[in-house]
């Protein structure tokens, strides 16, 4: 028995059909998801901003030098007391602030399990607290 061309038709398009809905029905399913995941992106910068304000308030107010460096030992932050050392600016390396000794021992106290390492520089001490990226909040001796 043969199939006349338009029950052939019939089929094909009711078979395109059927895949054009459950495309669309994926589409939309993508859709909200990516609606919720954006809406949880904007959620997440908030806390982040509102962080970042405290932790600007608490530098500027903090007597006592607060150098941040993140993992690569650049100045991501810096208290206002800090602001004042010579060559203390965000975006340098944290050897424009202190020693390189100092660098070197942060470098070996952060490859060790102590997340408060102190570390002599001289008659001074600076102590350092490990932070997650493999940053480090030093405080300095007070000049």
């Amino acid at each position: 028995m043969t199939t006349s061309p338009d029950t052939d038709t019939s089929r094909r398009a009711a078979r395109v059909a059927a895949l054009l809905a459950e495309l669309r029905g994926r589409l939309e399913d993508a859709a909200r998801t990516l609606e919720r995941t954006t809406d949880e992106l904007a959620a997440e910068r908030h806390r982040v901003d509102v962080l970042e304000d405290v932790v600007d308030v608490l530098l500027g107010v903090c007597e006592a030098p607060v150098v941040v460096v993140d993992g690569d030992r650049r100045i991501v932050g810096l208290s206002a007391t800090a602001g004042r050392i010579d060559g203390a600016a965000v975006g340098r390396p944290l050897s424009s602030v202190v020693g390189g000794g100092v660098v070197e021992r942060l470098e070996a106290g952060l490859a060790g399990e102590a997340e408060v390492i102190d570390i002599r520089d001289g008659d001074r001490t600076v102590t350092a607290h490990r932070v997650a990226g493999g940053g480090a909040v030093l405080v300095l001796p007070t000049p």
